[in-house]
């Protein structure tokens, strides 16, 4: 595991030094594949968003093989990764240098148009691949992208608005790494990956994803880790009768700005995506007012009965 995210990172910090054609791995969970006389097959893991040497522009058709089954007929690049040739599939990778990263989350257009809006959203964070072509419709600037349609298992291009992209290296370093930590299963590679993605110095919309992402993995507790669901009637309930704190924020390190007695209805206005234990209970902590006291704080979720 250790010497997969070594080389893992080696690869990030040296994915701009390629002269050659390049192109970008942008599934998620890609890999390279070997040639044998039957078809291809699966050789390894590869980091996502990694740059490889493009041998070969001109795909090759091939059978893809894999453990209880195989599909006919695919397209494949011919690469170089970790000084070894392999091949990918070309509706995976992508050709071209020019890595990009969404800095909000995007409504996407397939033309530069208002009115080809499909309901398709990209979530802030996605490394995308910008094909460089740009143009301006009413005063709006769009910008052209490649990406990995996990639904259609597929590459996909389409419109964004251009100041909804970003492509400062350490912008995208720092989201390769974050994309990196989430699919680790061990928790030690996790911290590791998501240490390197916070100590680059990015944006400030990349700085308040990596923070989100980070207390969101780790489940930490804090005002940016939170689902927001406007207002939910509650009611605060104590079983032994005893008023209940409101914090500050968050959990028990959180400063007690009031109390409320059991009973008192509430409207919970959003929750922590983590949780605490306190008492052998784990729950999520609820930012809930009292329109009628006009107190509004944290409270321990064991404590909300939300309607």
């Amino acid at each position: 595991m250790k010497k997969i995210a070594i080389t893992a990172l080696m690869f990030i910090m040296a994915a701009s030094v390629f002269a050659k054609s390049t192109g970008v791995m942008l599934r998620p969970d890609g890999s390279v594949k070997v040639k044998k006389e039957k078809g291809m097959e699966w050789a390894k893991a590869v980091p996502f968003g990694v740059q490889m040497e493009v041998l070969s522009e001109e795909p090759v058709v091939a059978n893809y093989y894999w453990k209880g089954g195989h599909s006919e007929n695919e397209k494949w690049y011919k690469v170089k990764y970790d000084k070894k040739e392999y091949y990918v599939l070309t509706r995976e990778f992508a050709l071209g240098d020019k890595l990009a990263v969404l800095t909000e989350n995007a409504t996407l257009f397939t033309r530069p148009k208002l009115s080809t809006f499909r309901n398709a959203f990209l979530d802030k964070g996605s490394l995308v691949l910008a094909t460089g072509n740009t143009t301006t419709t009413n005063g709006i600037t769009f910008a052209e992208i490649t990406f990995f349609d996990t639904d259609a298992r597929t590459l996909k291009t389409r419109w964004v608005h251009s100041p909804k992209i970003s492509n400062e290296t350490n912008d995208v370093k720092a989201c390769q790494y974050a994309e990196l930590a989430r699919i680790q299963s061990d928790k030690g590679m996790k911290q590791e990956f998501m240490k390197q993605a916070m100590k680059l110095s990015t944006s400030s919309k990349i700085s308040s994803y990596l923070e989100e992402t980070n207390n969101a993995m780790f489940n930490i507790l804090s005002e940016t880790n939170v689902t927001e669901f406007g207002t939910l009637p509650s009611t605060i309930y104590s079983p032994d009768g005893d008023n209940i704190n409101v914090r500050d924020k968050p959990g028990t390190s959180g400063q007690v700005v009031g109390q409320f007695a059991s009973g008192t209805a509430v409207n919970a206005i959003k929750a922590t995506k983590g949780t605490e234990k306190i008492g052998g209970t784990e729950a999520q902590w609820y930012y809930v007012e009292d329109p009628i006291e006009d107190i509004s704080g944290w409270v321990f979720g064991a404590y909300v009965l939300t309607n």
